[in-house]
């Protein structure tokens, strides 16, 4: 297994203040890299900084780049906190339609206490979907974060999963488990034990799954640096039996004058042999995935999650 399938480059600009107002993401193919997307960010400046306004999204289409989705951002007038968070999307008619919003709420020091939601139906408008509450200890750390549901059948929210976060002598988080249920009590799904250098910097996190009776490891993430202490290379490896199955990694690339990001790749290994080009991206992915056979027959597809488990075969 070796790292030698290019996924995708991303290419970074800023703008006078640093910021960065845009993003050309390009993937490889049997023809060379082909434009997918480009991400373009508008800013406000508030208190001699600038925060994050507008993001637009938009996708290429072969010939020219199309609006697909823009998100707006909302803030406090008072304590230039982020309130609100709102998703449209591109109608064939160069408007724009709600699809979905987040509304943020804090706690007596400032820290995020609550995030709900809500998705829009033409009916109703926005409708509550899902939400997550936080809770921190005495030194403001995140000490647990809960994921609900909202049931319409009872209209309230159901609790789903939660997180809970320990921290080394150094306030590292090096510790998280991750549970679900609620409703009876909370059961066991993954944990992550993260570990870190002399300077704090994270240098790696192994994933692990509860199999009834024992952990099992699924992954593991390793982080390294550069000089000047900006992330280099960020490498995931999925595990399958104890056995190394696929893997990702992002390779970060900075301005010569200046620590700035101006590109990363992201690269596989592919569990298949050198000489069938078959390329799956992103991998890993939140469940849409492409699979390019570079136009080879094949009689059998199987596609498995990082926990081995069988998710579609045809």
């Amino acid at each position: 297994a070796t790292w030698d399938i290019v996924i995708r480059i991303i290419d970074i600009r800023y703008d006078a203040y640093d910021n960065i107002y845009h993003e050309k993401e390009q993937r490889k193919t049997s023809m060379g890299f082909e434009n997918m997307t480009i991400r373009e960010y508008a800013f406000e400046g508030i208190n001699n900084s600038s925060r994050i306004k507008t993001r637009l999204d938009k996708s290429w289409n072969g010939s020219l780049y199309q609006n697909g989705t823009l998100w707006t951002y909302v803030y406090d007038h008072y304590t230039d906190q982020l309130v609100a968070l709102n998703m449209q999307t591109a109608d064939a008619y160069d408007g724009w339609v709600d699809v979905e919003r987040d509304l943020y709420y804090y706690d007596s020091n400032g820290n995020l206490s609550e995030d709900i939601f809500s998705l829009w139906h033409a009916d109703n408008g926005f409708m509550p979907n899902s939400k997550k509450t936080y809770a921190y200890n005495s030194s403001s750390q995140l000490k647990n974060s809960t994921s609900y549901g909202y049931d319409y059948q009872v209209n309230d929210w159901r609790s789903e999963q939660r997180s809970v976060f320990h921290y080394n002598e150094n306030g590292n988080n090096d510790r998280e488990l991750i549970q679900w249920g609620g409703a009876s009590g909370w059961a066991n799904l993954e944990k992550v034990k993260r570990s870190y250098d002399d300077s704090n910097k994270l240098t790696n996190a192994t994933y692990f799954y509860w199999q009834g009776s024992d952990w099992v490891k699924n992954g593991v993430e390793n982080f390294n640096y550069n000089n000047q202490g900006s992330l280099k290379l960020s490498t995931w490896k999925s595990f399958l039996n104890g056995q190394l199955n696929v893997g990702t990694r992002f390779r970060y690339f900075y301005h010569s004058g200046a620590e700035r990001l101006v590109n990363n790749a992201s690269e596989a290994i592919s569990p298949v042999s050198a000489t069938s080009s078959v390329i799956v991206y992103p991998n890993p992915s939140n469940g849409n995935f492409t699979v390019n056979l570079d136009n080879k027959p094949v009689l059998n597809l199987e596609i498995y999650n990082s926990r081995g488990e069988k998710v579609l075969e045809q």
